[in-house]
């Protein structure tokens, strides 16, 4: 929950504000507030590949090579987030509490958001949204010429009415928190001081480098944009704008409805796109592994991130379709047991064998598309049963 300011004309709407304290544990305070950070990742490590995914390739500046975490393109942006919903995921379980990889359905509102997020092209209402959840508290109530422009520009595009967020004051409030657990800790945790650094390095990510990035693309100055041209001031339909006309919110499942706006039509492409939701619960089953069983499959998941998922969003991309990062029903926590969950991620990944296959029969599987990523990890998941 967050503490509003009030004035005398009501709620003023500020990029971030103070956490309600919900429990008197610092322990227990803190568990909730990991779990909410990692949702927030999770929802961002989703959202900022779909929108780099859809830009162009004579913006491969701005979009990024996928292979690097950094904070001067989309998709490095990207792998910052997946980093950190890693860090927060080892801390909740350092905590002796369980990893949390769930995150909120699209395009319902989270009340972590000042606005539902969805998947969505790369374009200033995109770019407004994560302008603004990045920004630090201060960042656009200072009282200064370049904030109050910036300001006005992104209400032009959201609106005035926009809920505060309270992305960067979650981080602040958990530093606390691991603070007041790591002053006094139980003998069962490890020493924690060394996490309040980790945390503060993803907060400054965040508040500074992530926030001055978005910033810069929103504005259009940023290094991958032609000096003197106002990209966002294009037609969308211009050869030159920055972004595919990719779909929003799409869904790899069936549905059965021909009218719904979220299917993809083409059965080619939705077939890529469910190969892409295989990869995407990989991802996040491996990952379980390496919280819940200290398998070392991480780098693994990393893998199916760059050399499958990355591969297929840019080629569903440039004909004018999307990944679809459907959730999925049975959650990524699938064994009772460490034997177990090898067995489902060692079958799902088996899975993904099958469909690449007949993809590649049919000549729809893009040249760079590793081919031999789910049958190395078929074979590894067995050698670790």
């Amino acid at each position: 929950m967050l503490r509003r300011h009030e004035t005398a004309t009501g709620v003023t709407a500020t990029p971030s504000e103070a956490i309600v304290r919900d429990f008197q544990d610092p322990y227990l305070e803190l568990l909730r507030l990991l779990r909410e950070a990692a949702e927030i990742e999770h929802a961002l490590m989703v959202q900022y590949p779909y929108a780099a995914f859809s830009v162009k390739p004579k913006y491969r500046r701005l979009r990024g090579n996928g292979f690097v975490g950094s904070d001067r393109d989309l998709t490095g942006v990207a792998i910052q987030e997946m980093q950190h919903l890693n860090q927060v995921n080892r801390l909740l379980v350092e905590l002796g509490a369980t990893p949390c990889l769930i995150r909120q359905d699209f395009p319902d509102e989270p009340d972590i958001y000042p606005f539902p997020f969805e998947l969505e092209r790369l374009s200033p209402p995109s770019l407004a949204k994560y302008t603004w959840a990045e920004a630090p508290a201060d960042a656009l109530t200072a009282d200064d010429a370049g904030s109050r422009s910036l300001l006005d520009r992104l209400r032009a595009v959201l609106g005035e009415d926009i809920r505060p967020n309270h992305l960067g004051s979650i981080y602040g409030t958990m530093i606390e928190r691991l603070g007041e657990v790591a002053a006094h800790p139980s003998p069962r945790f490890p020493d924690l001081r060394h996490w309040v650094e980790i945390l503060n390095e993803i907060k400054g990510e965040g508040e500074v480098a992530h926030f001055t990035f978005f910033r810069s693309v929103f504005l259009g100055t940023h290094a991958a944009f032609p000096t003197g041209l106002d990209v966002w001031s294009l037609d969308p339909a211009d050869s030159r704008y920055p972004s595919f006309a990719v779909p929003t919110n799409p869904t790899a499942i069936p549905t059965g409805d021909p009218t719904d706006p979220r299917r993809i039509s083409n059965e080619g492409a939705r077939r890529k796109a469910w190969l892409g939701d295989l990869h995407y619960w990989t991802v996040l089953m491996l990952l379980d592994l390496s919280y819940r069983h200290d398998v070392s499959t991480s780098g693994l998941a990393v893998q199916h991130m760059t050399d499958a998922l990355r591969v297929l969003g840019f080629d569903l991309a440039a004909t004018g379709h999307g990944l679809a990062f459907d959730p999925l029903s049975m959650g990524y926590a699938p064994g009772v047991d460490r034997a177990g969950s090898l067995e489902v991620v060692r079958r799902l990944a088996a899975e993904a064998v099958v469909v690449a296959g007949r993809l590649g029969t049919e000549g729809l599987l893009p040249a760079d598309y590793a081919v031999d990523l789910n049958q190395a990890t078929v074979d590894e998941l067995a050698a670790l049963s």
